[in-house]
């Protein structure tokens, strides 16, 4: 709040407005709001603001002071509670979305043990592997993920790991192509995918369908 009020930097809120675009809903009435009560109260700037503490804001503003004061604080009040509202309205929406994913995985989780147990089903641990475990293998990872749960695969795990840091359990190591040669060396692994890209979707599902298929085996 300090940072972006005195110091005129804005862009800190931006992330939570990008991981949550509903907020757009609370800062664009609340814009308008503001400008409509500078406009009712004839406020103008005497000059370019920026940065756009709420200090330069007043400065700027000459004998409008009080009117531009007034201003921003309808601005923040209209905003605040449209946010409140929408925050709210979520936090009940993902309360109930999360019991349900809850009780959903303890599902899956008791069923894929009962499987285990009776050797019906083999876990099979998948290994995204670059230099640091980070970047192109954390997001590939990520997304074969998703792509897994949209086929409805079971016992499967895809995780990044960086090729100094691979499991001796791990069942498939997935690499780019230029990195295979040094994965060998460094690795004991017997299975390894390359793949042009650890991005590429369509590579992604290439592999499911080998799983599928049972063509890739510990």
């Amino acid at each position: 709040m300090f940072v972006e009020c005195i110091g005129g930097i804005h862009e800190i809120y931006f992330p939570e407005v990008l991981a949550n675009l509903w907020l757009l809903l609370a800062l664009i009435p609340g814009g308008m709001a503001g400008i409509l009560c500078m406009s009712v109260f004839h406020v103008a700037s005497a000059g370019l603001v920026s940065p756009g503490s709420i200090l330069t804001v007043l400065f700027m503003s000459g004998h409008h002071v009080l009117a531009t004061l007034f201003a921003v604080a309808i601005s923040t009040a209209v905003s605040c509670a449209i946010a409140f509202f929408i925050l709210k309205r979520q936090g009940k929406w993902c309360t109930e979305a999360a019991i349900s994913a809850q009780e959903e995985k303890k599902e899956e989780v008791q069923e894929k043990k009962q499987m285990l147990e009776k050797g019906q089903m083999q876990e099979i641990k998948i290994g995204f592997i670059c230099d640091a475990g980070v970047g192109s293998s954390a997001m590939g990872a990520a997304l074969f993920r998703r792509k897994l749960k949209e086929e409805g695969m079971n016992g499967i795990t895809a995780e990044a790991y960086a090729v100094d840091q691979i499991p001796e359990d791990l069942t498939i190591g997935v690499c780019q192509r230029e990195f295979l040669e040094i994965l060998q060396k460094e690795s004991n692994l017997s299975n390894i995918v390359t793949m042009e890209s650890l991005l590429n979707q369509t590579e992604h599902l290439a592999l499911i369908e080998k799983l599928r298929k049972g063509d890739i085996t510990q």
